[in-house]
């Protein structure tokens, strides 16, 4: 499973409340077509000062339809998900 086209991308400022962190997109996003799109996120902090940072579904009841993926090129950890992975 790989990404094949990029509809939308942007920088975006993060906040902290209760230990969960949060992202606003400033500019609306429409997808026009039916089909399977993902969210993709990257996040770029010096892990001596932020620490590790996790990717999760906070919702688990939402009818998004799809499992969610990630990948870690380096295999930080030794997870072993240099290519895109299934997170479940």
């Amino acid at each position: 499973m790989e990404p094949m086209m990029i509809y939308y991308d942007s920088t975006a400022a993060y906040y902290e409340l209760n230990g969960v962190y949060y992202v606003h997109l400033t500019t609306p996003y429409t997808i026009s077509t039916d089909g399977t799109y993902w969210v993709s996120v990257t996040c770029d902090v010096d892990y001596a000062v932020g620490g590790q940072w996790f990717w999760t579904r906070v919702d688990n009841t939402a009818p998004i339809g799809n499992d969610c993926y990630w990948r870690n090129p380096g295999d930080g950890f030794g997870t072993g998900a240099i290519t895109w992975t299934s997170a479940t």
